[in-house]
């Protein structure tokens, strides 16, 4: 009788929150009226308790621009709150998918282009009573479109986002975001783990115009876009991680699992979409400075006030950078729909001297010198970079992939993991450095800084001066037009200073004291994939071999550069080396590589099917983990310079002729060699060498016989 009386008592207190919440419909866009009957959205924020959701239903057809009133919106202290703009008649969300045109219907904006926001520190301190937070993580004077403080589980959906870049309250200046999430401050009571956490953005289209589908701008014609789009900060009283809360989870797009994707896709133009801080961070289904239309890129680059508005990337991590999802979580859950489409941008006008250079991610560690540095488990898969969704339509792109990842222990993943669910979806597809004759007009020997790798390639940049520890997989990608891959380990310079980091970086996973970088034999047939690679050092014991059709682009672009460390120093002949399209996947030492070497191979690659004079190029994935291990800790080599393969060597024919045996064959490169024996098992005998051609002629013993032919 206890345990039944215990469950109904627990219902009655489920019933009571969920009877507890209402629904409170926004009827004007006026935020200045406070009639009888009208309820604005300065008031329905007023009236939020924990579980509400807000709703439109403002007379009149067309989109509704709702001016942010002086002083800014209510600061949002309430949990499991619900912020629906498709709610207002006529609001659509879309329904296509990500690699096809954004088709939402979106009627409420939310507009700050008059400058005004809410003082995010100052609501959040006249909220609590406090005297004061420690170290706030928002500045006094950073003003949001909305702004939500210790709440978790609240999501905002179906709204366009439209800002000046930077605010006023009450006199003082300061940067406007579009949406922020604050903690507050770690053991102060009575909420010691308020964090703003399990937030969710998704189906808002941020910069644009939903009537037009455009960018949208301000009076003097500056993009109307917040300086962020999304800003997260933490909160804390002390030097190290256990005195901080951050707000997180969070998801931007497609939440894991969702019911409904494509509904959750968000549009934003910015040049500096996100900036936030803390661990588990998801990006799904967002095009990033791509036009609804999902043609178009916007290049922020040539905005009037490019330098202000672009910060440091379109997305910024910082502090506790752990477990970051960019695009497809490979869960076979929705993959299809959760990778993002980035949009370009250009190296010129705003570099140099305005900003020496832009990323898609910039990581930075912290939150102070004290604290262990972090950023593990950061993926980035199933994405667009610098291409329309149609996969072949280029955008103008100069842009740094990843900058920062650290060096003390960071971990990264940046396309596939090979576990036998959606491999092929995790591949993101990386297109840069284009056009080429518009973003280096003058390539050659000292030319300036070629933007376009994973990593920016300088040391100290990169890795915080230490590359050693710092561990990426890059793998099953399609890449067009970069600059050396993974790491960027030439500059031109001849100096060495690059190859010497590109070796400490790589020592953890390989034996360095050979080539770190894989080398193919110009033997290497379409039957037959001959090379070598590094030794495995420590516990990656597994060696993958990845096949890929060289991208010619990055391969041609890059001899213009002659830098020496690539060159043989007389005809400066080597390029960037990368794949296109991956071909497949082969085990070291695996039942399709027969060199039994560690260190070497000989790959079976007739499955391939690839065809003669089709160039490839390899990289080897040296793992802890065997091979199928979903997010198998691996760490991938530099792409080896290419190879042509040659046509199979295969005998068509053996006949006898009079007292001579004819033997023909097709393919490989001589010189050849005959091998005979009389019995299947017995030992092979070399009987003729030095042989050309294609044909040849060998004395008939009158008894039975097997020969084999071997080449080049």
């Amino acid at each position: 009788m206890r345990r039944i009386a215990c469950r109904f008592l627990l219902a009655t207190s489920l019933l009571a929150v969920s009877a507890q919440a209402k629904i409170i419909t926004v009827n004007t866009e006026n935020n200045s009226d406070f009639g009888a009957g009208k309820t604005n959205l300065v008031r329905a924020i007023n009236a939020l308790a924990d579980g509400d959701t807000i709703q439109f239903n403002i007379p009149g057809s067309g989109v509704h621009y709702l001016q942010t009133p002086d002083g800014g919106y209510p600061l949002i202290t309430r949990n499991s709150v619900i912020l629906d703009g498709y709610s207002q008649p006529g609001s659509v969300p879309n329904s296509n998918p990500i690699h096809a045109p954004n088709n939402a219907q979106i009627k409420i904006v939310l507009t700050s282009t008059n400058g005004n926001g809410t003082a995010i520190v100052s609501q959040a301190l006249a909220f609590t009573g406090y005297g004061g937070f420690a170290h706030a993580g928002f500045n006094n004077n950073d003003y949001a479109v909305l702004a939500f403080f210790r709440g978790t589980n609240n999501w905002v959906r179906g709204f366009a986002i439209q800002s000046a870049s930077d605010g006023q309250v009450a006199g003082t200046p300061g940067p406007l975001f579009g949406i922020a999430f604050m903690a507050d401050e770690p053991g102060l009571q009575p909420y010691p783990n308020a964090n703003g956490g399990n937030w969710h953005i998704s189906g808002c289209w941020i910069g644009l115009d939903p009537a037009t589908g455009q960018p949208a701008l301000t009076p003097d014609g500056n993009l109307a876009s917040p300086r962020h789009g999304i800003d997260t900060e933490r909160n804390r009283n002390g030097g190290t991680i256990t005195n901080c809360n951050y707000p997180q989870p969070g998801t931007l797009g497609v939440a894991a699992g969702s019911a409904n994707p494509r509904a959750e896709f968000n549009v934003i133009i910015s040049g500096w979409a996100a900036n936030l801080v803390g661990p588990n961070l998801r990006f799904s289904g967002n095009f990033f400075n791509v036009l609804p239309d999902g043609m178009h890129n916007y290049d922020v680059a040539y905005m009037p006030n490019a330098v202000t508005q672009m910060g440091d990337a379109f997305l910024e991590f910082g502090r506790q950078p752990d477990n970051i999802t960019i695009g497809t979580d490979g869960d076979g859950v929705n993959d299809e729909d959760e990778g993002n489409v980035f949009g370009g941008t250009s190296a010129y006008p705003f570099n140099p001297p305005a900003r020496s250079s832009y990323y898609y991610f910039d990581f930075y560690y912290g939150p102070s010198p004290s604290t262990p540095l972090q950023g593990t488990n950061i993926t980035v898969a199933g994405n667009y970079f610098g291409v329309a969704v149609d996969g072949s339509t280029r955008f103008t792109n100069a842009c740094v992939f990843m900058h920062s990842m650290n060096g003390a222990g960071g971990t990264a993943r940046v396309g596939s993991d090979f576990d036998g669910v959606s491999d092929r979806l995790e591949g993101n597809l990386l297109c840069n450095n284009y056009p080429f004759e518009t973003q280096f007009p003058q390539p050659g020997p000292g030319s300036m800084y070629l933007p376009g790798t994973t990593f920016d390639g300088n040391g100290a940049a990169s890795f915080g001066g230490n590359p050693t520890g710092a561990r990426l997989s890059f793998r099953g990608n399609r890449t067009i037009g970069n600059d050396l891959l993974p790491y960027k380990w030439a500059d031109g310079t001849g100096n060495g200073t690059r190859g010497t980091a590109f070796t400490n970086y790589s020592a953890p996973y390989m034996i360095t004291t050979a080539g770190v970088i894989p080398t193919l034999s110009s033997a290497s047939s379409t039957g037959e994939i001959i090379g070598t690679c590094a030794a495995p050092n420590g516990i990656y014991t597994n060696v993958f071999i990845d096949v890929y059709e060289l991208d010619k682009e990055g391969w041609e672009n890059g001899k213009l550069f002659a830098m020496p460390e690539l060159s043989d120093y007389t005809t400066f002949t080597n390029g960037f080396p990368q794949g296109k399209e991956l071909l497949g996947t082969f085990v070291d030492n695996g039942p399709l590589d027969r060199d039994p070497a560690v260190g070497k191979f000989r790959l079976n690659a007739a499955s391939l099917g690839i065809a003669a004079g089709k160039e490839i190029t390899v990289t080897a994935n040296y793992s802890a983990d065997p091979a199928g291990t979903r997010n198998g800790r691996a760490f991938t080599s530099n792409f080896s310079d290419p190879v042509s393969l040659r046509a199979s060597l295969r005998i068509t024919s053996v006949e006898r002729s009079g007292s001579n045996v004819i033997i023909n064959w097709t393919g490989g490169a001589g010189p050849f060699s005959l091998q005979k024996k009389s019995a299947v098992t017995g030992t092979w005998t070399t009987v003729q060498t030095g042989l050309n051609g294609s044909s040849t002629s060998y004395p008939d013993s009158g008894t039975s016989a097997f020969y084999r032919l071997s080449g080049n």
